[in-house]
């Protein structure tokens, strides 16, 4: 294993935090928003790089492939919230976006002296998840020299057939030559204005990708129709009138209508929406969408439901 410090990566010294703590409040106030925009900046600069991770992701989870996040501390932490929010967000079943956290579920409120340097774990873990070819492993490193990714990475790319993506902010880890990971994302947004702390920057900009991964990706295979979140979880009053909005949107039918068709189609805003514009019931509802792939657009075509919601506001 070959692992070569960037220079300029995380564990930099910033020539601009010299007088940090004693400084005036809005002048750091300033540096700090000078420095978050870098982490945007570094984010575009890494499209070439995102691009064909993404549409892996959509090819493999197209056939029933799981996107399986790791990390420890801070990269870890964001990655667990970022998968947790797929569920509700996109419907879809636990599971299929996953966050493996150095030191377990403990670790996402407690620090876990340790924990990232147990590669034991992390090979314990890919073993126990049964990856197989349509599974994406992609590790969450702001150094990049994180033990624990590293051996969970090199677990599921030579040893369980998986395909594997690492996200890094530092250096790239290299196996006999090669780097470690099939595709490499390498988010550069240089010294952290407190040295080491990856929360700043480096948390922005790995934020940043795995938003655009998952929000992308889910919207591909049909999660979505343009920017609405058609598969939400309508499991509060509040998540039921955004529902039946977009309905509303999509139809242009009144609020009343829009609520009793959610009520009928069991909360689900396809097949509520698939009822009205096609004239049948939800069982027929149902089945229209499952021969369509569940991809609304393939039912009912393009709608301008902006146009739509000036009308229905």
């Amino acid at each position: 294993m070959l692992i070569e410090r960037k220079k300029g990566g995380t564990e930099s010294l910033h020539p601009d935090a010299l007088r940090l703590d004693v400084q005036p409040v809005k002048d750091s106030l300033r540096l700090f928003i000078t420095e978050s925009r870098k982490a945007v900046d570094a984010f575009e600069a890494a499209m070439p790089q995102i691009e064909p991770v993404i549409e892996m992701l959509i090819e493999h989870m197209r056939v029933g492939g799981r996107l399986i996040y790791v990390g420890a501390g801070t990269s870890g932490r964001l990655a667990a919230q970022n998968a947790a929010e797929c569920v509700p967000t996109f419907g879809i079943p636990k599971g299929k976006v996953i966050a493996i956290m150095a030191g377990g579920p403990n670790a996402l409120l407690h620090s876990v002296e340790g924990a990232e340097d147990d590669a034991d774990a992390a090979r314990n873990e890919m073993r126990e998840l049964i990856l197989g070819s349509k599974d994406v492993v992609c590790g969450i490193a702001a150094s990049g020299t994180t033990p624990f990714v590293i051996a969970a990475l090199l677990e599921a790319r030579y040893q369980r057939s998986a395909h594997t993506v690492l996200i890094t902010c530092g250096t790239i880890p290299t196996y006999y030559g090669a780097p470690i990971a099939e595709h490499v994302i390498l988010l550069d947004t240089g010294p952290e204005i407190i040295a080491g702390s990856t929360r700043l920057k480096a948390g922005t900009g790995q934020k940043l990708i795995m938003d655009a991964m998952t929000s992308i990706v889910f919207a591909r295979l049909g999660k979505t129709y343009g920017g609405l979140m058609i598969d939400v979880q309508a499991t509060n009053e509040k998540l039921r009138k955004r529902a039946a909005r977009f309905i509303q949107y999509l139809t242009k039918v009144s609020a009343t209508l829009a609520m009793a068709l959610l009520h009928t189609a069991t909360w689900n805003v396809k097949k509520a929406v698939v009822m009205h514009t096609k004239e049948v019931s939800a069982v027929e509802a149902t089945k229209i969408l499952r021969e369509h792939d569940d991809n609304l657009r393939s039912v009912i075509g393009d709608v301008d439901y902006i146009a739509n919601s000036k009308e229905v506001e």
